[in-house]
């Protein structure tokens, strides 16, 4: 591969490791160019995959999916990021079908265990979206099976369960979101309220039985 677009490819991640998007997506075209003659396929992925999260960062989600097409496009080899990346830019921009479809692809293939309950959770998100509550639940299990400390992901549980018409089980998630991450659903406006009426149902429940 080419010395300056490898340069310009760490130079890119440097600025995405500290959050300054628009330097990272200039650094990342400048790295495309310098790499338009180069014979490694999976370098050129691995640009325009870098550029789509820094589109993502930046709620640009169409030329997030067009870079992440890109890279599925020349690379067949190492998928299953690309396809979550763009799973996330799909529910972002409310395409649920095809966040699904695209978190499912990634779980068919190579993913490390972190990036595994990241699909999971995102088609669990999509899932919710369209309304397919078991389905959101199923997959919001199986990212807690493998990451079990995440507090976000056990208030989406316990929001998937209280939509589902379970509250009991929707308040037990809550409670070990709190456990987990007190402030997080002080701080979160849904998840505080969708608490309190977990609770308030759970306890109408329990009273008339």
């Amino acid at each position: 591969m080419s010395e300056n677009a490898q340069t310009l490819y760490e130079q890119a991640i440097n600025y995405c490791d500290k959050q300054k998007w628009d330097q990272s997506i200039e650094a990342f075209s400048h790295a495309l160019s310098s790499a338009e003659n180069d014979p490694s396929p999976s370098f050129k992925a691995s640009i325009y995959n870098g550029r789509g999260v820094a589109y993502a960062q930046k709620n640009n989600h169409d030329q997030a999916i067009e870079d992440f097409n890109k890279a599925l496009y020349i690379q067949d080899a190492d998928q299953a990021v690309t396809y979550t990346n763009r799973g996330a830019a799909h529910l972002e921009k409310g395409d649920y079908d095809d966040a699904i479809s695209d978190s499912g692809e990634a779980l068919k293939l190579d993913l490390d265990q972190p990036s595994r309950a990241i699909a999971h959770d995102i088609r669990g998100m999509a899932y919710t979206q369209k309304g397919d509550y078991d389905r959101a639940i199923a997959d919001f299990n199986e990212a807690l099976k493998l990451e079990p400390d995440q507090a976000d992901v056990h208030c989406k549980l316990g929001y998937a369960h209280l939509l589902n018409k379970e509250p009991e089980k929707a308040l037990k998630y809550f409670l070990q979101a709190r456990r987990r991450n007190p402030k997080l659903i002080a701080e979160n406006t849904l998840y505080y309220m969708a608490s309190k009426i977990a609770a308030a149902q759970s306890q109408e429940n329990y009273t008339t039985k």
